[in-house]
């Protein structure tokens, strides 16, 4: 069962992406569900991600800012976020640089996700960059590639 979530509720569920329990010399493995954070003012954007995401079996969190982006990273650490760059208040970069301060974050996998090209030098804010709307399998090969391997 995949859930979508918010800073105010965790979505737990069972997934094909996650680990089994069933592991080689009875070593005990991961079962719940890869987390993606997505942070996104613009609602569809959001919506189209948790149809993209959810339906190949991730667990989805989100955010419509920056700040609240840091509020959910409080209360759940995600296995990879996917931010956009022009939010109101806090830019993606800003999240980006401020996540990457942060001991318990610095390490997350980070895809930016904005309607513009790219033209900043990344700095080691993010791994991968992509432009709206970007074509959902490519996407979803980059946040693959940045992830542990499930199996």
């Amino acid at each position: 069962m995949n859930r979508t979530s918010t800073a105010s509720q965790a979505g737990y569920g069972r997934s094909p992406l996650g680990l089994s329990e069933e592991a080689d010399a009875g070593e005990a493995r991961r079962t719940e569900p890869l987390t993606i954070l997505v942070v996104d003012d613009e609602q569809d954007s959001r919506s189209f991600l948790r149809a993209g995401l959810t339906g190949v079996g991730f667990d989805f969190l989100e955010a419509a800012s920056g700040e609240q982006a840091l509020s959910v990273l409080d209360i759940r650490r995600p296995d990879l976020l996917i931010v956009d760059v022009m939010m109101p208040g806090m830019t993606g970069f800003e999240l980006c640089a401020r996540i990457r301060l942060r001991d318990d974050t610095r390490d997350l996998p980070i895809i930016l996700y904005s309607a513009f090209p790219m033209r900043h030098s990344n700095a080691g804010l993010y791994q991968r960059a992509f432009v709206k709307p970007a074509d959902l399998e490519e996407l979803l090969h980059a946040v693959r590639s940045l992830l542990p391997d499930p199996a």
